[in-house]
């Protein structure tokens, strides 16, 4: 947030329209917040994410069908 404060003196009349515009431009200032992190912790992170989600795919996939369909599909 930010306030400009202006003179209603005509005397300041430069500086208040100077204060107008700087203002006008901070508005248009968009801060985009990036987290910083060390590349071999978000490739750890997403193998770890990755490794999770195909445990899930295999569990679901011996749920349903039989634990022997799927040893016996794996030796083919």
């Amino acid at each position: 947030m930010m306030l400009a404060t202006l003179s209603p003196a005509d005397i300041n009349y430069e500086e208040t329209l100077s204060t107008l515009r700087y203002a006008d431009r901070a508005k248009q200032i968009v801060c985009k917040a990036v987290i910083n992190e060390d590349p071999n912790a978000r490739m750890i992170r997403e193998l770890k994410d990755e490794v999770k989600r195909l445990r899930e795919i295999l569990r679901l996939e011996r749920s349903t069908c039989g634990a022997g369909e799927l040893q016996m599909s794996a030796r083919k």
